[in-house]
């Protein structure tokens, strides 16, 4: 559950940030759709995977529902903080920053503007 709610908005969120910061039109709209699409398909097969019928210990059932739900929701915060990270890193507090190791790292507005692509 913690990859549903991680990938798709983690898409989304880079589809929104080309098109309100660099002015893409065409680029955010498939991964829009993408995203969405790829958001369907998680949580249609995250659902077929729960059982059908109802759980014998109501007990455990209610603490599958809420594990579940709350690894959702941290993927979709560590999502949002990872898109901020990457592209306004002086939006978040210090403590919500992200760090992402390695030489190989350089935020995604530094590599479209070494790209000439800003």
């Amino acid at each position: 559950m913690f990859s549903c709610g991680y990938r798709s908005l983690l898409v989304l969120g880079y589809c929104a940030y080309c098109y309100v910061a660099l002015g893409w039109r065409w680029q955010p709209a498939a991964g829009v759709l993408c995203g969405c699409l790829l958001a369907h398909l998680d949580f249609s097969w995250t659902r077929a995977m729960w059982p059908k019928e109802r759980d014998e210990d109501a007990y455990r059932e209610a603490w599958f529902q809420v594990g579940a739900r709350a690894a959702c929701l941290l993927g979709a915060a560590f999502a949002v903080a990872a898109v901020a990270t990457d592209v306004a890193p002086a939006a978040l507090p210090t403590w919500a920053r992200l760090v992402f190791p390695g030489p190989y790292h350089a935020p995604a507005a530094a590599c479209l503007a070494a790209r000439g692509l800003t």
